[in-house]
């Protein structure tokens, strides 16, 4: 019994020490979300910082449309965010899906 509790414990600090090389790579890992239209793309690292954000003047004529289209590239840029970070954080855990909030980020 403590033979295979020794081994959980082994298994455990390695993936403790995969995740934390996950949230390296996430750090440094760059997604661009774009709006339908390719006029607004922003810029983000899979931690949810943002970066840049470019926006064609074609779209500064139409406020309502400049918002709208903005929202839609940050949420582009979100779901790729969080697409990558699952992939690499089940690539860190040996495919275990951990609960959500179990992560410190």
């Amino acid at each position: 019994m403590f033979k295979n509790l020794g081994n959980i414990m082994q298994q455990a600090k390695q993936m403790k020490e995969n995740i934390a090389e996950a949230e390296v790579e996430l750090n440094k890992t760059i997604v661009i979300g774009k709006s339908t239209s390719d006029m607004v793309k922003v810029t983000m690292n899979c931690k949810g910082e943002f970066h840049d954000i470019t926006i064609d003047p074609v779209a500064l004529d139409d406020k309502d449309m400049l918002q709208d289209l903005i929202l839609i590239a940050l949420k582009d840029a979100r779901s790729q965010a969080n697409e990558k970070t699952t992939e690499v954080m089940k690539k860190a855990t040996g495919g275990i899906d951990l609960p959500p909030g179990i992560l410190p980020f």
